[in-house]
């Protein structure tokens, strides 16, 4: 009997010296380790030009956002966060032709994931032309005339004078002027996002408003060129969604600015101009 315990003690203690077999692999750690840190890495680039006259900038990938400075010249930063990979693989160019700045950003592989954030400082007066793809467009202060355009993203302009002309295929699209002379116009478009337009309540504005899908909505009051109509259950459903006016009290054959405002799906939304809330 006590040989049994003995012998039964002994295939015990051999079991907890056979190797046991792992699915960890540990040479494989420090990599992973290291994979890991580096997706939090950051690159930031800075280029200055002078003697600009217009900034025509296409922007494949990242958001883009545009401010005024008190400066002749223009700015531009490029912030790339990712992996060593995704840094490497992020660009910024810039040409400049006959004093056109063209910048732009690539991105050599598309299966990297990161993040790349475009500002850019600029006079108070200069044009800017946008066109981007994936991300969101965001300009403050600028009285030069602005033509931007996204396909999947929304369009913010907030203060400012000019001419505007915006497209985009399923954001939103948001403009705050802060006055409009006669030669200066909207022309705002988006497919499936919703169109706001804020404006000084004392505005005289010629107004054509377009939603096919949508409603148009509006906080101040539009005198509505008198159409030929009959009064039916469809002219006051066309009314929802197709009207042309005149916003302000304009003496006669006074020019005045213009707006066309047109969704396919959203709605479209004109607000009274609130000095409380101005952008700084």
């Amino acid at each position: 009997m006590k040989n049994f315990y003995q012998k039964v003690t002994s295939l015990l203690l051999l079991s907890f010296t056979i190797p046991i077999e792992t699915k960890i692999s540990i040479p494989k750690l420090p990599s992973r380790i290291s994979s890991f840190f580096s997706r939090n890495k950051e690159e930031i680039i800075h280029k200055e030009f002078n003697h600009i006259k217009k900034l025509e900038l296409l922007c494949e990938h990242g958001d883009v956002s545009i401010k005024t400075w008190k400066q002749q010249c223009v700015l531009v930063e490029l912030r790339k966060q990712g992996s060593d990979l995704f840094i490497q693989s992020a660009a910024l160019q810039c040409n400049v032709k006959d004093n056109i700045l063209q910048v732009s950003t690539t991105k050599s592989d598309a299966s990297l994931s990161g993040t790349m954030t475009l500002q850019i400082l600029v006079p108070e007066t200069l044009p800017v032309k946008i066109a981007t793809t994936e991300k969101d467009i965001t300009i403050k202060n600028l009285s030069g005339a602005i033509n931007a355009q996204t396909t999947y993203g929304a369009i913010s302009i907030f203060e400012g004078t000019n001419t505007v002309i915006a497209k985009t295929t399923q954001g939103n699209i948001f403009v705050q002027r802060l006055s409009m002379q006669p030669e200066h116009s909207l022309n705002l478009h988006s497919d499936h996002g919703n169109i706001t337009v804020s404006v000084p309540q004392d505005l005289n504005c010629d107004v054509q408003a377009q939603s096919l899908h949508g409603k148009i909505q509006s906080d101040l009051f539009i005198t509505l060129r008198p159409p030929i109509m009959l009064l039916n259950d469809e002219t006051f459903k066309q009314l929802k969604h197709n009207i042309h006016g005149i916003i302000g009290q304009p003496r006669q054959n006074q020019e005045i600015a213009t707006m066309l405002l047109s969704s396919e799906f959203g709605v479209v939304k004109i607000t009274a101009y609130d000095l409380k809330k101005k952008i700084k």
